[in-house]
């Protein structure tokens, strides 16, 4: 842990992590932990594609990724996660029912289908080439947030799709 930790720190401070990170990562995180923070820092590691696809896919093996919803090249279908991360060339169904929430983030060339239902709410951030599919029923509510001209949404009427093309400039 402590060798990646180091390599991590590295990379994120080349790309400009500011001072507060730099000092709450003065020790070493598990990978829970570095996953965590991942999450809170999402702006810059889409910013950057911090770490890379290739980083994620060489030192957290797919059980780790599908457990933290981390998907990296991935085909997985998964049942009410609160927050995802989409990347690569992964095919993944998220699945919302009840009062579940949920955010994706869906980046790189990556396909998800997301079918919402009862009173769920998911709210879905597209970059790059990102193809969704989206339904929803009952009284659920989908949100699409566009953040490339290249994405394609495949969505009925009743679904808010926005652009939001200047998001991490």
């Amino acid at each position: 842990m402590n060798d990646l930790n180091k390599e991590l720190r590295n990379q994120a401070v080349a790309l400009g992590l500011c001072q507060p990170w730099q000092d709450s990562w003065k020790k070493d995180w598990s990978r829970e932990k570095l996953v965590e923070r991942m999450y809170k820092g999402l702006d810059f590691c889409l910013k950057y594609h911090y770490p890379s696809n290739d980083y994620i896919l060489k030192h957290f093996d797919q059980e780790f990724r599908r457990k933290s919803n981390v998907y990296v090249n991935d085909k997985y279908s998964v049942c009410n996660p609160k927050q995802s991360l989409v990347l690569g060339t992964s095919e993944v169904t998220f699945r919302y029912n009840a009062w579940w929430n949920g955010s994706i983030n869906v980046r790189d060339n990556s396909r998800t289908k997301i079918h919402a239902r009862n009173r769920s709410f998911v709210i879905v951030h597209l970059f790059e080439n990102a193809y969704v599919e989206a339904e929803q029923i009952d009284k659920a509510t989908i949100v699409l947030i566009k953040h490339s001209k290249n994405v394609t949404v495949v969505a009925d009427s009743k679904i808010k799709v926005k652009e939001e093309y200047d998001y991490l400039k």
